[in-house]
């Protein structure tokens, strides 16, 4: 059986090799810090059929990848890597470093001393730094799909999408064990599931920087975003959770 560590971070990556050494380089030097000098950390870069160089890139900063071969999607990959972690906590960060890894030290504080299950960034509440404001199209779609998972879902968090959470062990293997969303619309059927499980969760503002390179398109998978919520409403009057 592997040793626990402290903390597992998860970074789901495609197609990253221009963006996630930065992001490794800070990680690294972060937990150099004389406080975490007796913390045990992992990370894992979750390769999802990158066609790039990002396995590559990755593994010169000593973490471990494991790489998905075709393409299986961000939550199948999050999902993957969750499970797969040792840590008592583990966190899933972009691999575009738009939240900094600084962020780490507060959620910790909610996680090891406040009772929080489980910490999600949010770029939509008070205490959010955003350093250059979001793309119009997408804080549209920000504020449509806030509606929607309302709505559909009964969630109330301002902003599922945000790319850094973290959690105790217990909540991680509870949740992905049972998440079935393969791509984009993962956030917030794990918290869904957050909530259905009774897990205490914090919305905590953040520090997000908007990185050049995102892969989301704003209509395309806004509507098939749209499909995964009703999916996850079907799947719970179905009893599958």
């Amino acid at each position: 059986m592997a040793k626990e560590i402290d903390l597992s971070i998860i970074i789901p990556a495609y197609n990253e090799e221009k963006r996630i050494g930065k992001y490794l380089q800070s990680i690294n030097s972060h937990f150099k810090q004389k406080k975490y000098q007796n913390f045990t950390v992992e990370v894992i870069v979750m390769d999802d059929g990158s066609k790039d160089k990002t396995a590559s890139v990755a593994r010169r900063y000593g973490v471990k990848v494991v790489t998905n071969n075709p393409n299986r999607g961000k939550g199948y990959s999050v999902k993957k890597g969750m499970l797969q972690g040792h840590g008592k906590i583990l966190l899933f960060a972009d691999a575009d470093g738009a939240t900094p890894i600084r962020e780490v030290d507060g959620f910790l504080e909610f996680i090891q001393h406040k009772g929080y299950d489980v910490v999600i960034g949010s770029r939509s509440i008070k205490g959010a730094k955003l350093k250059k404001k979001q793309p119009i199209h997408r804080l549209v779609l920000g504020k449509t799909f806030f509606m929607l998972t309302l709505t559909i879902l009964g969630l109330g968090f301002y902003d599922t999408q945000c790319g850094f959470k973290m959690f105790t062990r217990k909540a991680a293997k509870k949740i992905f064990s049972k998440q079935t969303i393969d791509r984009w619309g993962f956030d917030p059927e794990v918290l869904f599931l957050a909530k259905r499980y009774r897990f205490k969760v914090k919305e905590q503002g953040v520090e997000w920087h908007d990185i050049a390179g995102s892969k989301v398109n704003p209509i395309k998978d806004g509507i098939k975003m749209l499909g995964e919520l009703l999916k996850i409403r079907m799947n719970s009057w179905k009893g599958k959770y």
